[in-house]
């Protein structure tokens, strides 16, 4: 889906939101400050995509995968993001 004038319109919240999403990325090329714009479970979930890629690393060092998992979404506030949902 293209995003259009006629979307930004009818959907000013949603744009909004991912205006929030995008500007530290856009504006400063800081990935960090995004982070905590993304639901809880998708961090998990992309958290857990990372971690299962790497696994290998994390044996090899000993880190417990559940323990970087926590770590790597720790911050466990909702997201404006998702408040309507």
């Amino acid at each position: 889906m293209t995003l259009t004038r006629s979307h930004s319109r009818r959907y000013p919240y949603l744009v909004q939101r991912g205006a929030f999403f995008l500007e530290p990325i856009l504006r400063n090329g800081d990935l960090r400050a995004a982070w905590p714009a993304v639901h809880c479970d998708f961090r998990t979930c992309m958290g857990q995509n990372w971690l299962h890629a790497n696994r290998q690393q994390l044996n090899e060092h000993g880190y417990g995968r559940d323990e970087v998992l926590a770590k790597l979404v720790e911050d466990e506030s909702q997201p404006p993001t998702v408040a309507p949902f």
